[in-house]
């Protein structure tokens, strides 16, 4: 409906809304770096999960040859 509709139905009248109030859409490319960053900070926590896991299990104290083997194991 145009705005003079609008304003015969709702018995007041209607301003154009200006275009600061037009809501704009994020761009596809914020939405796919968003996207991509997700999944790379789940992978993160993820691998810190496992890495925390894997020094608790092997006595909870990183000493030198276990930090060689976390390396070997998980590529850091």
């Amino acid at each position: 409906m145009t705005n003079l509709r609008l304003s015969l139905v709702a018995g007041y009248p209607v301003e154009e809304p200006s275009p600061s109030d037009h809501v704009t859409l994020p761009s596809m490319r914020g939405v796919w770096k968003r996207f991509v960053a997700g999944i790379q900070a789940a992978r993160r926590h993820r691998t810190d999960s496992e890495i925390g896991n894997y020094i608790m299990r092997n006595g909870g104290v990183l000493t030198d040859e276990l930090e060689r083997e976390i390396g070997r194991r998980f590529g850091r």
